[in-house]
């Protein structure tokens, strides 16, 4: 008996010593490396750098900075795929103007998932300049004033037309500077949306929302505008000088 005991003790021992190096020698959870660089902000697009090393999958979300920001697993799930271990040049375009917006980026190897986040703004869109010399107003009935705005850039015609209603028209004779908001209707201080459009050689775009702000500058008529055509895009323009058949105050 005492010759198979200690044989028995040294097989449980060896036994032992091997469960105990396999232990130590175990491979440590790989961390991926995750960096967003280089962001560029253009009016409706954001441009940035993505790198990412000892990842098997990495993933990029943009979403406005007053949406929620979506988890690591969603931004793997439903984000823009990028290639891994190396530095990825990403475009996210189709973006509001002047807006804030969040990129979140996720990098993941087979053991963990690690995420970065970066605000950015897109830049506001710079206003189109009518000619001073090429705006006309015209009253129809009492207090329906349309006025017409026209320029050239790079060689495309630009023509805007803005049915504005004005009540205290009837009573002074002259445009109200305020503002003046684009509506489905006639009523005082409205844009009328059926009777406004914007022209672009041959293209024409109408707009339901938007607004116009009407100022007296200089002896002038001084015009703010902002609006939002029917492709989508903001548009905007300034006009300082006259308008043809409409007096200034």
């Amino acid at each position: 008996m005492k010759k198979l005991f200690f044989p028995l003790i040294g097989a449980f021992y060896g036994a032992l010593c091997l469960v105990s190096c396999e232990k130590e020698s175990g491979k440590a959870p790989v961390l991926p490396s995750l960096d967003v660089t280089e962001v560029v902000a253009a009016e409706s697009s954001l441009t940035f750098q993505i790198s990412n090393q000892n990842a098997v999958k990495c993933a990029f979300l943009v979403v406005e900075s007053s949406e929620p920001v979506p988890s690591q697993e969603e931004v793997l799930d439903k984000g823009h795929a990028i290639a891994v271990n190396e530095t990825v040049a990403c475009v996210q375009d189709s973006l509001l103007a002047e807006t804030a917006y969040c990129i979140v980026a996720v990098a993941a190897s087979e053991d963990e998932m690690v995420s970065q986040k970066v605000d950015a703004m897109t830049l506001k869109t710079p206003a189109l300049e009518f000619d001073a010399d090429r705006g006309s107003a015209k009253l129809y009935g009492k207090k329906n004033v349309v006025v017409t705005l026209r320029t050239v850039v790079e060689g495309v015609d630009y023509e805007l037309q803005l049915d504005m209603y004005d009540d205290e028209y009837m009573t002074t004779g002259y445009l109200t500077p305020r503002k003046y908001v684009v509506a489905a209707n006639m009523n005082d201080g409205s844009v009328n949306s059926d009777g406004s459009y914007l022209q672009l050689d041959n293209d024409q775009f109408k707009f339901s929302e938007g607004e116009v702000e009407v100022a007296v500058r200089e002896g002038k008529f001084d015009f703010e505008i902002s609006l939002v055509l029917s492709n989508g895009k903001v548009f905007k323009a300034c006009f300082l000088g006259a308008l043809d058949n409409m007096l200034v105050k």
